[in-house]
């Protein structure tokens, strides 16, 4: 990315260690219940103690193939009675109505409430209730300006309008920031909480492991006649994660010498007709290993030398953060949200916008151990700033900061 086009992030309030001293409650209202959030809501909760509580609109949709490992939620919450109002044959953007979500905020009675997304009639109801009651509503906001889908001119409207009638908003990244601003959003009520994966299950410096690690990577790609040096995709095998770009990319390689395998975790409504694709270029190591439960990724991700990830539309994109934890670099497109806050050029990936340049960045680093090995310690650097803490700090000041505000009123 050009140096002018770097949008910084506006400047965090120190936080409070100490919340006793604030009165009032926070909310959370989002969809579902997801294995990456839990880590963030159990540090708030920490936190905040009873004074947070997360309502669900449902525990989890068609779309999401993932357990929902309840036992390890150690904050409250609450499954709010409602249904889906709309869900494409893909599973993706489910719409939910939550009727009892009124009732439910009334019994808890936070002072400040934070939704996840405007896209849902349940979102309105939020809203409404704010409003009427003088909570004050942050929108945690993932979305970017380049998210395509075409929507009527009256959707765009009221979004606009929702989202410029909050009285505040989290965003995990430089991506959210400058699409939120693109609405007229000032950056003074803009708070960041960085995305982040459970970094105790993929954590490792890589020291005192590489030889089991090594092995391990040995010992698979024998059992697979997979090569030494393998591209690593992870994600959902649908439309906007830009995976025939993968395979004309794998296509160019391997037409030029180089004996480049790739390893594919991911499910999805394409992927039959990917793995078709696939043998129709007659594409050498290619293997299609299906969806990985999160407590299975660590292994997989060691056994990839590059992430690479296409993605035409990707909010956020936490195989990122998952692939950087593990120590591997990251060839991404340059519409994926994480870009812009974690794959730093020629440091910790690239960022590209054409078949070409994913092939010359391919070929720079299959030749270039040693450089690999170095953007690979950077990627464990730069995303030791994306905790499951640092995300739930991010919430927590925004309860700071209507409880301060608050408490100075009162004086």
């Amino acid at each position: 990315m050009r140096k002018e086009e770097r949008t910084e992030m506006p400047p965090q309030s120190e936080m409070a260690t100490d919340f006793s001293k604030f009165s009032g409650r926070l909310a959370v209202v989002t969809e579902i219940i997801s294995p990456y959030r839990i880590p963030v809501f159990n540090c708030v909760s920490e936190m905040l103690g009873n004074r947070f509580k997360v309502f669900f609109m449902t525990v989890t949709t068609s779309s999401r193939l993932w357990e929902v490992p309840l036992s390890r939620i150690r904050f409250d919450y609450e499954i709010v009675k409602g249904r889906v109002l709309f869900e494409s044959l893909s599973g993706e953007f489910p719409r939910f109505w939550n009727p009892n979500i009124l009732k439910a905020l009334h019994r808890f009675r936070p002072s400040v409430i934070v939704l996840g997304g405007y896209h849902h009639l349940t979102s309105y109801a939020v809203w409404w209730y704010a409003k009427k009651s003088g909570t004050k509503l942050y929108l945690w906001c993932e979305s970017n300006l380049n998210d395509h889908r075409s929507r009527p001119f009256w959707v765009e409207y009221l979004k606009k309008a929702f989202i410029r009638s909050c009285d505040g908003y989290i965003v995990p990244g430089k991506a959210s920031l400058t699409y939120l601003k693109s609405y007229g959003v000032d950056d003074k009520n803009i708070i960041l909480a960085p995305n982040a994966i459970d970094t105790e299950l993929f954590s490792t410096d890589g020291s005192g492991q590489n030889e089991l690690i090594e092995q391990e990577r040995a010992l698979f790609k024998k059992e697979r006649s997979l090569p030494d040096f393998n591209l690593l995709f992870v994600g959902r095998l649908s439309p906007e994660k830009g995976f025939p770009t993968v395979l004309e990319v794998l296509e160019r390689l391997q037409g030029s010498g180089l004996n480049v395998g790739l390893i594919v975790l991911g499910d999805g409504p394409c992927r039959s007709k990917y793995e078709t694709l696939a043998m129709g270029k007659r594409l050498k190591h290619v293997l299609f290993l299906g969806f990985k439960q999160p407590r299975e990724l660590p292994y997989y991700y060691r056994l990839g030398d590059l992430l690479i990830m296409p993605s035409t539309s990707e909010p956020w994109g936490l195989v990122v953060n998952e692939a950087m934890t593990c120590g591997i670099p990251v060839l991404c497109s340059p519409k994926v949200g994480a870009a812009q806050d974690l794959v730093i050029e020629d440091s910790t990936g690239f960022q590209c916008e054409s078949v070409e340049v994913y092939e010359s960045h391919i070929k720079e680093l299959v030749g270039d151990p040693l450089k690999r090995k170095g953007m690979g310690k950077n990627c464990r650097e730069i995303i030791k700033k994306f905790t499951p803490q640092a995300c739930a700090d991010g919430f927590a000041n925004a309860f700071r900061k209507v409880s301060s505000l608050e408490l100075c009123l009162r004086k």
